[in-house]
C-alpha cells in the first residue's frame, strides 16, 4: 500500500493493495514461453474506469490496433473495480478491528452501504444552476460526502486506501506490474529465451495505451520514470497542469463546436435524423433544440411511469442536459440516439423515453450519478456508485491546490467557467464535488503545476524519454481540448502528434484508417509521423465515418484484392473495431455495466 514502508507478513501493520488484472493473450500465446516480453497495459480513463472491463470488451480492437501478437493487460487501479481495498465510503464493517486489518466487509454490510448510497442520491438537486439554490445544495451534499469519507479514513489511519490511490502511486504500480512480468518470464521453461520473444527489445519497459484520465496516468509515468517508456500511445489528452488546479477551466474549449456539429450532421442526414424536419437548415435544427430545452427547463421536468416496474420517475432538464453532453463524447454512436430522445420530447411522447430509451446505459447515467470525465457510462446500480466514489477520491486527492471555497467564490468560479463554454453548468457540477475534500494524500504530488502553463517548452525543460511517446487528439474533443493536447506533447522530447479531423472524445470514438495505420507502425516499428509541434505542422488524419454515416468496411475492402496488402490489413483492423462495438452493445444489454 505504501512504497515507503517495507513489505511485511503482518497485514495489520503493513497492508498490501491487491491489484486485479486480466491478461488477453496475443495470437498463438497459450503459455508463458510464448508471451511477449512487453505486454500493453491499458487504462480507459475516469478516474475510476475499470481496465479489466475495458480490456475484456475491447480486446479485438486493441490487438487489431497494436498487433495481433501483442498481449494486453487490463488492470483496475487502486480503489477501483475488483482491486482491493476499493473506495467505499458508505460501507462500515464492524467491529473496527476488522476494518483496520483491511478485511473486506460482509455482503450484508456492502448491501447496507449501497442502500445508503442510493438514499443519498435521491436528494440530488441536479446541475449547479437548475434552481436558485442548487449550487448551495450541491455544496452541502458533497461536504457531507467528504465528511463521510473522512470518517472512514480516520478509522483506517495510515492504512487508509483513501490516502494511497493518487496518480503517482498508480504509476508506480504499473512499474511493479512490468517488473513482476519480467520475473515471471525469466522463470519460464528452458528453451524460451527472452530474445526469442515478441518485442523482446522492450523488456523491462512499459508498453501502454491510455485515454482521457488514462493519458494523464501515462504522462505522469513518463515524467517520473522517463527511462522506462517503451511504447506509449496517449489519446484524448488531459492538460495535466490544469487537472491539478481547484477548478479545471480549459477542458471544454471545443465542446460547443461538437454540439454545433450535431446540427450540421443532422442536416446532412435529413430524414435519418429523428429531429430533422423537411427543408431544415442547421440553424432550424438548433432553434428546435433550444426550444425543447427551454420548455423542459420551464416545466421543471416530465413525469413518466416505467412500463414494467410501474415506478414513477421525473425526467428533468438536468437529466437531458447531461445526456446531451454525454452524447458529445461519442457522436457516431450517440448523436442518432440523442436526436430520437429530443424528438420524443418535442412531440411530448414522454412514454417513449421509457419504452425505447431508458433501459440504455447512456440514458441511465443521466438519471443517476453522472460523471463527465471519460468515455465511461456508469449504469444505475452497485457498479455505478463504486465508480463515482473512486472518481471523487482520486481526482480530489490528486489536486495540488485543494478546493475549499465559499458559495460566493464558487459562484464567481462558475461565472468564469461559463464565460469560456456554454457547458459550464455540467462541468461545474462535476468539479464542485471536490469542495471541502480534506483527506491528505500520503503519496508525492503530481509533477504538474499551473504555473508551468506555457506552450514554448525550452529544450532543457523537456522530458527525455527512452522512447518517444505518440499523442493522439481529435480536432474537437468536448472535454480535452486539442490546445492542451499540443501543450502536453511539447513537454516530451521527440514526441509524435496526430490530429484526427473528427469530433468526439479521443480518436478511438471514430474509425480512421489513417490513424490506425500510424498507431500500428508506431507499435511495430517505433515510427513517429512527420511533423513539427514547434511549427504547428503535425500529422493530420481524416476519419472514415461520421454521425449517421458509420464506416462501411465491405465497401472499402472491394478496392483491395491482395490478402497481404498493408491497406487491407488496416481495413480489417477497422472492421474488427466496428464489430467489437457491436459486441459491446450486446454485452451492455446483458450485463448493464459500463460502455466505452
Amino acid at each position: 500500500m505504501d512504497y515507503s514502508r517495507p513489505l511485511s507478513i503482518s497485514r495489520r501493520r503493513h497492508p498490501k493493495v491487491h491489484i486485479a488484472m486480466v491478461l488477453i493473450p496475443g495470437s498463438n500465446h497459450t503459455s508463458a514461453e510464448h508471451f511477449s516480453a512487453s505486454p500493453v497495459l491499458v487504462n480507459p480513463g475516469g478516474p475510476g474506469g475499470s481496465g479489466i472491463d475495458f480490456a475484456r470488451r475491447s480486446a479485438k480492437s486493441l490487438q487489431a490496433l497494436f498487433g495481433e501478437d501483442q498481449d494486453i493487460i487490463g488492470f483496475d487501479p487502486r480503489g477501483v473495480g475488483e482491486t482491493w481495498p476499493k473506495v467505499d465510503c458508505f460501507s462500515f464493517p464492524s467491529p473496527k478491528e476488522r476494518l483496520i486489518a483491511s478485511e473486506p466487509p460482509s455482503e450484508q454490510e456492502v448491501l447496507q452501504g449501497r442502500f445508503n448510497a442510493m438514499l443519498f442520491d435521491i436528494s440530488n438537486p441536479g446541475l449547479v444552476n437548475s434552481s436558485g439554490n442548487s449550487l448551495e445544495s450541491l455544496d452541502v451534499r458533497w461536504r457531507a460526502m467528504s465528511g463521510l469519507c473522512k470518517e472512514k479514513d480516520d478509522i483506517y489511519g495510515e492504512n487508509s486506501i483513501l490516502r494511497h490511490l493518487s496518480t503517482p502511486v498508480v504509476s508506480r504500480d504499473m512499474l511493479s506490474i512490468v517488473e513482476a512480468w519480467d520475473d515471471w518470464i525469466e522463470g519460464s521453461p528452458p528453451g524460451s529465451h527472452p530474445l526469442e520473444r515478441p518485442y523482446s527489445h522492450l523488456k523491462g519497459q512499459l508498453s501502454y495505451w491510455g485515454g482521457s484520465y488514462g493519458s494523464l496516468l501515462g504522462e505522469t509515468f513518463a515524467a517520473i520514470y522517463p527511462d522506462r517508456v517503451g511504447r506509449m500511445v496517449l489519446d484524448a489528452i488531459v492538460n495535466a497542469d490544469y487537472y491539478v488546479t481547484p477548478i479545471w477551466v480549459d477542458a471544454l474549449t471545443d465542446a460547443e463546436n461538437v454540439l454545433r456539429s450535431f446540427f450540421h450532421y443532422c442536416h446532412l442526414s435529413e430524414s435519418s435524423c429523428a429531429i430533422y424536419r423537411s427543408g431544415d437548415t442547421p440553424e432550424d435544427i438548433r432553434i428546435r433544440y433550444s426550444a425543447i430545452m427551454d420548455r423542459l427547463k420551464a416545466q421543471t421536468g416530465v413525469a413518466v411511469i416505467h412500463p414494467q416496474t410501474h415506478q414513477p420517475v421525473v425526467i428533468t432538464y438536468s437529466h437531458i442536459r447531461q445526456f446531451i453532453f454525454l452524447s458529445l463524447y461519442q457522436p457516431i454512436r450517440l448523436f442518432p440516439l440523442a436526436a430520437e430522445v429530443l424528438d420524443a420530447l418535442y412531440r411530448e411522447e414522454h412514454s417513449k423515453l421509457f419504452n425505447d430509451y431508458i433501459s440504455l446505459p447512456e440514458f441511465q447515467a443521466s438519471l443517476g450519478k453522472f460523471c463527465p470525465c471519460d468515455d465511461s457510462v456508469p449504469a444505475q446500480g452497485v457498479n455505478m456508485y463504486s465508480h463515482w466514489e473512486a472518481n471523487m477520491a482520486i481526482k480530489c486527492g490528486d489536486k495540488r491546490y485543494i478546493l475549499n471555497e465559499t458559495i460566493p467564490n464558487l459562484t464567481t468560479l462558475f461565472e468564469l467557467l461559463s464565460a469560456n463554454t456554454t457547458w459550464g453548468d455540467v462541468w461545474m457540477t462535476w468539479q464542485v464535488s471536490c469542495n471541502g475534500w480534506n483527506i491528505q494524500s500520503a503519496d508525492p504530488p503530481l509533477p504538474w503545476d499551473p504555473d508551468d502553463y506555457f506552450f514554448s517548452i525550452p529544450h532543457d525543460k523537456q522530458v527525455n524519454t527512452s522512447n518517444p511517446i505518440l499523442f493522439l487528439s481529435s480536432s474537437y474533443d468536448p472535454v480535452c481540448a486539442i490546445k492542451g493536447a499540443v501543450k502536453m506533447a511539447r513537454r516530451f522530447a521527440g514526441a509524435g502528434f496526430v490530429e484526427q479531423k473528427s469530433i468526439g472524445h479521443g480518436t478511438f470514438s471514430t474509425a480512421s484508417r489513417c490513424t490506425m495505420d500510424v498507431v500500428r507502425k508506431y507499435f511495430k516499428h517505433l515510427e513517429i509521423p512527420d511533423g513539427s509541434l514547434e511549427d504547428g505542422k503535425w500529422k493530420t488524419c481524416e476519419p472514415d465515418e461520421w454521425p449517421w454515416k458509420p464506416f462501411q468496411k465491405d465497401k472499402w475492402m472491394q478496392q483491395f484484392g491482395g490478402p497481404q496488402s498493408e491497406e487491407r490489413e488496416v481495413l480489417e483492423a477497422v472492421g474488427v473495431r466496428i464489430e467489437a462495438f457491436k459486441d459491446i452493445q450486446e454485452v451492455l444489454a446483458r450485463r448493464n455495466t459500463v460502455g466505452y
